[in-house]
C-alpha cells in the first residue's frame, strides 16, 4: 500500500511537469509578484552566451496584481535568470511554482526549465518542457524529499531533504534554437505546499469512553518535531454540548517488537522501526451526539486548519478518569462518581537492580544497558508489563505505578543513550512501550500512575544521573547544576514542552490514575535540603498549573517524598494528593506504626494520602519478612484512611513467590465492603475494645484488659494482639483489622508465630440495631464467618482464634 502511495506521488508530479494549463489562484501568497521592483532577479552573469539580456518590471501582463518580470531575450542558446533565496525557510513547502508567457510570435520550439542550487551551491534542474504561445501557463515541480523532478547537474549527490532546507537559489531558463529577439514574462512564483493531506481515524463506530485516533502526514519537514514553536498541532472538537475541546498533536513512529533470549537465557525485548514516522491526534468523548473537529497547524509558515469534519459518538459507560472525592473524603472516586480503592504495587521499570542484589544477591550494576548499535532492551519491557497486567487483573489488582526514568520510559536523555537525542527531542522507542503499556492497562482495566521525572535524573548526591542529564553541559546542555532545572527559563520551556507531549499522546487515557510530577523531592539537587528551596515550589506550582491547563481530562496531579517533609508543595492548589514512602528497620519500628505516623503526619494537608513505595528498608529485607510487610501494609492501609493501598516495592517477589493471593484476599475483602469505606475515618480505642474471651469450659485463662488499650491478651511470651478500626457514621459501617504483635517483629528463620486464642469485640459506643458481620480470614481470602447480630453498646462480638491476623467488617441494616 504504502509503495502505491508514494507511485502515486511521482505520477502526479509528472502530470504537472507534462502539463501546460491556465494559471489559476493559490492559497499561498506569492513569493515574487514583482509589485514594486524586480525582488532581487537579475541574469545569471557566470553562465556562457546567456541569451537573457535584461529583467525589469512589466506593466503590461500580470497574472497577479498589475505588474510581472519582464526579461528581454536574444535567442538561440538558453535564456537564464534567478535571485538568491537563501533568507526564506523553505523547508515546509512541497513545491515551486510559476507562470510563464510565452509571445505569440515566439519561436515552436521554446522550452522552459526550473533551476535550483542548494546551501553548497549545487545545481538541481527539472527536465525541459514546452510551452504554448500567446497564453500564460503554470510550471510546477515538487520539492519533497523524495521528489524525482530534479536533476543533479555537474555533481552526483541526488536531491534529498537537506536540499530543500537549505536552497540558495531560484531560477528559471528559457530554451530555443531558432534566431528569436523578444520579451518572455514569469509572474507569482509561489512556493506552495499540501495544506492537509486526508487523515485517518481508528474506528468507524465510537461510544462513550473509548478512543478516537486521527492519522495524517504533513508536508512540512521541521528540524524538531516536538518543539511547538517550530510546529503546533491541535485537534479542536466541539462537543454535542457546545463545549470546544483543544487537544494538542504529537509526532509518532510505529514499531514491531519481538523477543530474543540472550546467552544467559534472559528474555530481551528487541524494537523495530515500522512505516514512516506521521502525526496523531487522541481523543476521548465524554458525551453522546454529534462532534465537529478540525485540525490546525502553526508553524513558521503560518496558521492553517482544515475544514468541519464530524463524528457520532454512541452512549457508553462513562470513563473511568479517577478525581479526588469531591464530599471532602479522603479517597478517590471514578467519573460516574463510584468509589475507588486502588490496590496494586509500584511497577518502577520491567528490572530493579536492588531486588537482583539484595533479594537475590546477585552482582549486577544498573543499567543494564544494550550498546549503542543495538535495538535490544535489556529487559522484556512491554512483554512482561503485559503478563504481569494480566496476572493482576486476574487477581483483582487495579494499579500501578510507573516511571520515566532513562532505563525504562524516559523521553529526553543523553544522546550517548540509544535512542535519546538529547534535549528537547524524544525516544519514539520509549515512548511506544509506553503505548503498550497503557493498552495492556485498558485491556486489563488497571490504573497507571506516572512518575514523569525520577529523582535520580536531578540529583547529585542519592541515586545521581545528573551527569547524564541531557540539560547537563558536559552532556551538551546548557545548565552547571540540577537546582538550575528549577529556575531556569530554558529548562522550564523544555519541561513544559515534555508535559504537553505527554498529555497529548495518553491524556486521553482513563487508565492514567495522575500524573507524578516528580518522586522523592527531597533527594534532587547538590545537596539535602534543596526541598525546601522557594524555587522548586515555584517551579512545581507552574508545572502542576501548566497540566491542568492543557489537560482536557484533567487528571490528578501529585508529587512525592521519601518520608514525612512538611512541604508547602503539597498545599498547593494544583496538587491533587499526597505521597511518600514507608520503608522502615523492623528491628527499631514496626510497620503498623511507621504507617500510622506517616498517615497522621498527612492529615495536615487536608489531601487524600498514598503510600507510593513500601517493604522492609529501602534495600529490602529478608523474604520472611517482605511477605510480612505485604500483607501488613494492606491490611493496616486499608484499615487506615490511607486512599490506596500501599504501593509495594518488590514486584517481583510477588511474582516469583507467588503471593499474588495475599493482594486477592484483600480484593475480595473489599468487594464485600466496597462503598461503605468511603467516608471512613479512624475509630479511637476509647470507642472500642479487644479482650480475651471469659474462661470456656472451665478452663483457666488471663485476662488484663485496660482502660484504652487496643488489646492484653496475652501469652507466656508476652506477645497479644493490636488492631485498627474504621468508622463511617452516615453508614453505620464499620471495618477492623486484628494482629499478633508477635508477627510484626523480625521474623528469624527461629520465631515461631503463637496463636492468639479467643477475643472479643467490645463497642462503648454503638447505634443499636441488627447488624450484618463478616469475620474474614486474611490468609485464605474467606469469610470465617458472616451472619446478622443484634448489638448495643457493651454487647461483645466473639472472634475466632489466629495466628497472624484477622479482620472483620460490620454494617447496620437499614
Amino acid at each position: 500500500m504504502k509503495l502505491k502511495k508514494q507511485a502515486w506521488k511521482v505520477f502526479c508530479a509528472f502530470v504537472v511537469l507534462s502539463c501546460s494549463t491556465a494559471a489559476v489562484s493559490r492559497a499561498q501568497r506569492p513569493v515574487f509578484d514583482f509589485e514594486g521592483d524586480v525582488q532581487g532577479w537579475k541574469v545569471v552573469e557566470d553562465m556562457d552566451d546567456n541569451a537573457a539580456e535584461e529583467v525589469f518590471v512589466d506593466d503590461s501582463r500580470s497574472t497577479a496584481g498589475y505588474h510581472s518580470l519582464g526579461i528581454d531575450v536574444g535567442f538561440p542558446g538558453g535564456a537564464a535568470v534567478r535571485t538568491l533565496i537563501s533568507s526564506r525557510d523553505t523547508s515546509m513547502y512541497e513545491n515551486i511554482e510559476l507562470d510563464v508567457y510565452l509571445p505569440e510570435d515566439a519561436p515552436g520550439d521554446v522550452s522552459c526549465l526550473l533551476f535550483l542550487q542548494d546551501g553548497e551551491w549545487l545545481w538541481y534542474q527539472t527536465r525541459e518542457h514546452s510551452l504554448s504561445r500567446g497564453e500564460w501557463q503554470t510550471i510546477s515541480a515538487s520539492i519533497a524529499p523524495e521528489s524525482l523532478d530534479w536533476k543533479a547537474v555537474g555533481h552526483s549527490q541526488p536531491w534529498n531533504v537537506m536540499s530543500r532546507m537549505n536552497l540558495n537559489v531560484i531560477g528559471v531558463k528559457l530554451v530555443s534554437q531558432e534566431q528569436y529577439a523578444g520579451r518572455f514574462n514569469i509572474d507569482n512564483v509561489s512556493f506552495g505546499r499540501v495544506l492537509f493531506p486526508d487523515h485517518t481515524k481508528n474506528v468507524s463506530r465510537l461510544s462513550v469512553g473509548e478512543k478516537l485516533e486521527l492519522t495524517f502526514d504533513l508536508p512540512a519537514t521541521y528540524t524538531n518535531p516536538f518543539d511547538p514553536e517550530q510546529i503546533d498541532v491541535e485537534g479542536i472538537f466541539t462537543a454535542p454540548s457546545g463545549e470546544k475541546i483543544a487537544v494538542p498533536g504529537f509526532f509518532y513512529q510505529e514499531y514491531e517488537r519481538r523477543m530474543v533470549t540472550d546467552e544467559e537465557g534472559r528474555r530481551l525485548e528487541a524494537l523495530d522501526p515500522k512505516g514512516a514516522p506521521c502525526w496523531k491526534i487522541r481523543f476521548t468523548p465524554m458525551e453522546a451526539g454529534t462532534y465537529s473537529y478540525e485540525i490546525t497547524v502553526a508553524d513558521r509558515g503560518g496558521e492553517r486548519s482544515t475544514g468541519s469534519y464530524q463524528f457520532e459518538v454512541e452512549r457508553g459507560e462513562t470513563p473511568a478518569f479517577v478525581r479526588t472525592d469531591p464530599g471532602g473524603g479522603k479517597g478517590f472516586v471514578l467519573e460516574n462518581g463510584d468509589y475507588f480503592y486502588p490496590i496494586g504495587f509500584n511497577y518502577r521499570s520491567p528490572y530493579d537492580v536492588r531486588y537482583e542484589q539484595n533479594i537475590l544477591g546477585r552482582r549486577i550494576t544498573e543499567p543494564r544497558e544494550a550498546s549503542s548499535s543495538s535495538n535490544v532492551a535489556l529487559d522484556d519491557g512491554t512483554f512482561g508489563f503485559e503478563e504481569y497486567m494480566a496476572e493482576m487483573a486476574g487477581y483483582g489488582m487495579n494499579f500501578i505505578e510507573t516511571w520515566m526514568a532513562p532505563w525504562w520510559l524516559a523521553l529526553e536523555w543523553s544522546p550517548q543513550r540509544i535512542g535519546f537525542r538529547g534535549a528537547g527531542r524524544y525516544n519514539m522507542r520509549n515512548a511506544w512501550k509506553f503505548d503498550r503499556v497503557m493498552d495492556a492497562a485498558a485491556a486489563h482495566d488497571i490504573h497507571v500512575m506516572l512518575v514523569i521525572i525520577n529523582h535520580g535524573q536531578l540529583s547529585t548526591w542519592v541515586d545521581e544521573e545528573w551527569q547524564d542529564h541531557p540539560y547537563n553541559v558536559e552532556q551538551g546542555g546548557f545548565l552547571e547544576s540540577p537546582e538550575e532545572v528549577f529556575s531556569d527559563p530554558r529548562a522550564r520551556r523544555l519541561i513544559k514542552n515534555k508535559l504537553r507531549y505527554i498529555v497529548a499522546r495518553w491524556g486521553y487515557s482513563p487508565n492514567i490514575f495522575a500524573w507524578n510530577l516528580l518522586n522523592e523531592m527531597n533527594l534532587v539537587g547538590s545537596q539535602s535540603g534543596f526541598w525546601r528551596s522557594d524555587e522548586i515550589v515555584e517551579w512545581f506550582d507552574e508545572m502542576a498549573t501548566y497540566l491542568k491547563e492543557i489537560d482536557p481530562w484533567e487528571h490528578m496531579v501529585t508529587g512525592h517524598f521519601t518520608g514525612n517533609f512538611n512541604s508547602d508543595i503539597f498545599r498547593l492548589d494544583n496538587v491533587d494528593f499526597t505521597a511518600n514512602n514507608a520503608y522502615y528497620n523492623v528491628r527499631d519500628q514496626n510497620l503498623v506504626r511507621r504507617l500510622q505516623g506517616a498517615y497522621h503526619f498527612h492529615r495536615r494537608f487536608e489531601k487524600p494520602f498514598v503510600i507510593a513505595e513500601f517493604g522492609g528498608t529501602a534495600g529490602g529485607g529478608t523474604v520472611r519478612n517482605l511477605r510480612r510487610d505485604l500483607r501488613v501494609g494492606l491490611w493496616a492501609g486499608y484499615t487506615m484512611p490511607i486512599a490506596a493501598s500501599p504501593l509495594f516495592w518488590w514486584n517481583q517477589l510477588v511474582r516469583d513467590q507467588e503471593w499474588y493471593h495475599i493482594y486477592h484476599s484483600l480484593v475480595q475483602f473489599e468487594q464485600i465492603v466496597g462503598g461503605a469505606r468511603r467516608g471512613m475515618d479512624t475509630l479511637h480505642p476509647r470507642r472500642w475494645e479487644l479482650t480475651a474471651a471469659p474462661p470456656q469450659n472451665g478452663d483457666d485463662q488471663e485476662t488484663d484488659s485496660g482502660e484504652n488499650d487496643a488489646v492484653r491478651a496475652g501469652n507466656e511470651d508476652g506477645h497479644g494482639a493490636d488492631g485498627l478500626m474504621m468508622h463511617c457514621p452516615e453508614k453505620d459501617a464499620y471495618i477492623g483489622w486484628f494482629y499478633n504483635t508477635q508477627y510484626l517483629q523480625d521474623l528469624q528463620e527461629s520465631v515461631v508465630l503463637e496463636q492468639i486464642p479467643l477475643l472479643e469485640l467490645e463497642f462503648q459506643r454503638i447505634n443499636e440495631g441488627d447488624y450484618r458481620f463478616v469475620l474474614w480470614d486474611t490468609e485464605n481470602g474467606k469469610a470465617l464467618e458472616e451472619t446478622e447480630i443484634a448489638l448495643e453498646p457493651g454487647i461483645a462480638i466473639p472472634l475466632q482464634p489466629f495466628t497472624k491476623d484477622i479482620a472483620i467488617y460490620l454494617r447496620r441494616l437499614q
